[in-house]
């Protein structure tokens, strides 16, 4: 029900919706044991007050406590009891107007460009170490193996947040399909770079994998050209870090941040290159990995994209206020260097 919800058009949604809920409703009323538990209805709720704009959950909140009051029954445990208490509690938090302002801070086209002109510097710098490592003598290469090695791990993490911020930039990628990209999954071949998401939010392993991966044509994508050279380079290094890379599993996630969520992952990612490149980004923890998304819909519109161009490069469900109301920031500075060459391929036809 959560998902179908999201193909319906703006002026449906909220009926749609309701009527979801009152059948939910009247089908657990009929079962005398049932498995459904108070989050279902947490996870229903929370879903119409984010994707209603909180507006369109208001209806529903007194029915549903009224409901939930009459209905312990079927909540047969303590845990679900609590559930129930602490959800009760915080219903005021749950219909709370957000200011997305204050979430995340969208990333500028001028921004991500010195990112891209930081990295590619950097793997110029790579490259003339690795150079050097090997004319070395066998002797030397035995004594500083352990440092060689340590110093290219040092110089991976770099280069892997470099990435991460340019290709979740250009393609408008959530945390969760950003940090799970494999090596498979990245793909440039006749002048596009193409990615297949191995994960998105909202759809099951097989709709993503059913899905057409999204592709880029590089030769009117200036930014998607260098970053693929930058990609090449990465895995290049990877290589030689590495040994043997394996190409099936995340090429940007490192083996002690493996238990890390994907949205912090990504954050640290863009935090560590704005400090690198001395950007002048007043407060910092206003920057999360939704300020790549955020970033790249304000730059794509500010160039002229229309909107269901880039409900299409962001994956967001066709006619919705999203993009408009909580991701597109339309002032002068996402329109300045930068937005045409990462984002000027959207203006030709799809």
């Amino acid at each position: 029900m959560l998902v179908s919800a999201r193909a319906e058009s703006t002026n449906e949604r909220v009926r749609s919706q309701q009527q979801r809920f009152v059948t939910f409703v009247e089908d657990v009323e009929k079962i005398e044991v049932s498995d459904v538990t108070f989050n279902h209805f947490v996870w229903f709720v929370s879903f119409l007050a984010i994707e209603g704009k909180n507006k369109s959950a208001r209806p529903f909140i007194a029915p549903v406590r009224a409901w939930f009051e009459s209905n312990r029954k079927i909540f047969s445990t303590k845990d679900d009891e609590i559930v129930i208490q602490n959800l009760m509690d915080g219903y005021d938090r749950l219909i709370e107007s957000r200011n997305p302002q204050k979430v995340r801070t969208a990333l500028p086209p001028d921004a991500a460009v010195k990112i891209l002109e930081w990295g590619e510097r950097e793997f110029i710098v790579v490259k003339e170490e690795q150079e050097i490592r090997k004319t070395r003598s066998f002797k030397d290469k035995d004594k500083d193996q352990n440092e060689s090695t340590n110093k290219l791990k040092v110089r991976m993490e770099e280069l892997r947040d470099v990435l991460v911020v340019l290709l979740g930039y250009q393609f408008c990628l959530r945390a969760s399909s950003l940090m799970s990209l494999t090596g498979k999954a990245l793909v440039f071949k006749n002048q596009y770079l193409t990615v297949k998401c191995v994960r998105l939010k909202g759809k099951s392993n097989e709709e993503v994998k059913k899905m057409t991966p999204r592709q880029i044509p590089t030769h009117s994508a200036p930014c998607a050209k260098r970053i693929v050279a930058l990609l090449q380079k990465y895995l290049s290094l990877a290589e030689d870090c590495f040994d043997v890379i394996d190409l099936s599993t995340e090429i940007f996630v490192f083996d002690e941040e493996i238990d890390i969520k994907p949205s912090k992952l990504a954050t640290d990612c863009l935090k560590r290159m704005l400090k690198r490149i001395d950007y002048e980004i007043g407060d910092l923890e206003k920057f999360t990995s939704h300020s790549l998304r955020k970033g790249a819909a304000s730059a794509a519109f500010a160039i002229g994209a229309k909107t269901k161009t880039i409900e299409w490069l962001g994956n967001w469900a066709p006619d919705t206020p999203t993009v408009m109301e909580r991701y597109v920031t339309d002032e002068p500075r996402y329109r300045e260097k930068g937005a045409k060459e990462f984002f000027g391929w959207l203006l030709q036809e799809l």
